[in-house]
């Protein structure tokens, strides 16, 4: 999707996408070209390419990274809207790759516990968030296949039936935000100074119409927009805090959609629901990444030989809980090893 590099292809059928924007790191996991791989994450940068490449991701608590917190003076809400985090074919290689970025004195790998015990633990089950987000046929179907598995591992799973929080007001803040955000990254004092300001609005700059898209919103934002934004954000923050008191974890799919051909910039409509921006069909990944919360994504399986996921987000600062019932899934269930990518069948 990339112009300057081309396409990544999925490998479990290369006319469809691999997904974005970490696709190429899933893929190299995927094809065990490497181990494990770090990724960004904004808007489902690790979340959307681990479900569609089989594979284990984790956004961790935003601000978790040191260079994070030394950077906040950037950021909007009090913590940054992107957080680097793993990719991998386990969750031990998740905690692992963790303790690596992160360093050993804010998470120690060797303490993860493989065989820690999740009976109890409570899941809250969002599906398409009372129909807000529109899905493709069988997603919900597969995913629901993967939450019996987490129930084998006696963990309780109930159907949260009723929407937590408008969706619509969801959308509003967190576009706002993040187009503030872009736009004020790509037009830094140092890049106005080389070359103006009315080069990203004028004539035919060297990046892709969504990204001038995002700047030209961004540089319209008004403070009272952010104000609003950053007002709506934190209500969301209450009430996922609130869930969290009754719930260990809470679960939606990774993605809305089955990885779609690698031609498309991006998709068009879901079912009968047009999509209305380049970004819209992967709307299911904002509350985690407008709340800063930490989300592992684990492998649901297949429908017509096409992948997907499940994130699993818990309470800021609840890491560990998140790649526990990663951990207790994985045990039930070895996807990347029990259905590798064609030609790898014989790898383990």
């Amino acid at each position: 999707y990339n112009g300057q590099f081309g396409r990544t292809l999925n490998p479990y059928d290369i006319s469809r996408t691999a997904g974005g924007s970490s696709g190429g790191a899933a893929v190299a996991v995927a094809s065990r070209m490497l181990c494990v791989a770090d990724g960004s994450d904004m808007m489902g940068s690790l979340r959307n390419p681990a479900g569609w490449n089989n594979l284990y991701s984790l956004r961790p608590t935003a601000r978790f990274l040191e260079d994070e917190e030394a950077n906040m003076k950037e950021c909007i809400l009090p913590y940054p809207i992107s957080t680097v985090g793993p990719i991998a074919r386990t969750p031990s290689d998740l905690a692992m790759l963790l303790g690596t970025l992160v360093g050993s004195d804010r998470y120690d790998s060797s303490a993860f516990n493989a065989e820690r015990d999740v009976t109890g633990y409570r899941i809250g089950w969002l599906a398409d968030w009372e129909g807000a987000y529109p899905m493709e046929s069988g997603i919900l179907q597969q995913c629901r296949d993967a939450l019996e598995v987490l129930k084998k591992c006696g963990i309780e799973v109930e159907h949260i039936k009723r929407a937590p929080f408008s969706a619509s007001e969801l959308w509003v803040s967190w576009t706002t935000i993040r187009s503030k955000m872009i736009s004020d990254t790509m037009i830094s004092d140092t890049m106005i100074e080389e070359f103006g300001q009315d080069f990203f609005l004028k004539g035919d700059p060297p990046f892709k119409n969504e990204v001038l898209w995002e700047v030209c919103r961004g540089i319209d934002v008004s403070g009272e927009q952010i104000s609003k934004a950053v007002s709506i954000a934190t209500s969301w923050s209450r009430c996922a805090s609130s869930l969290f008191e009754k719930y260990d974890a809470l679960v939606l799919p990774s993605a809305q959609m089955w990885p779609f051909s690698a031609q498309l910039d991006w998709p068009q409509a879901i079912g009968d629901a047009s999509m209305d921006t380049y970004h819209r069909w992967m709307e299911c990944v904002i509350p985690v990444s407008l709340a800063g919360l930490p989300c592992a994504t684990v492998p649901s399986g297949f429908g017509e030989s096409l992948p997907i996921g499940l994130q699993i987000f818990s309470g800021r600062g609840e890491d560990s809980v998140a790649l526990s019932i990663a951990q207790a899934y994985h045990t039930r269930i070895n996807w990347p090893y029990r259905q590798p990518p064609v030609g790898l069948t014989t790898l383990h």
